[in-house]
């Protein structure tokens, strides 16, 4: 039982920390959306969801060019 509650604790520390980074990565975006005159409304979703696909874009560009320039050495 012990072990059930312990592993139960970690798994909520961890959501909740990922939601809050994923939150804090969002405001930002949030701000430079509402900057565009033809957004009318963001929803906090739609900021966490750019700022992951933002996140995963530039892992895609890094690991690209790494790969090449280890091709190309």
């Amino acid at each position: 039982m012990e072990d059930y509650l312990e592993n139960d604790t970690k798994k909520n520390n961890f959501e909740r920390s990922t939601v809050n980074a994923a939150q804090s990565i969002g405001y930002p975006t949030l701000e430079i959306m509402k900057k565009d005159a033809d957004v009318l409304m963001a929803v906090s979703e739609s900021t966490i969801l750019m700022a992951t696909t933002c996140e995963l874009f530039i892992q895609d560009l890094t690991l690209c060019s790494s790969l090449k320039a280890q091709k190309n050495h």
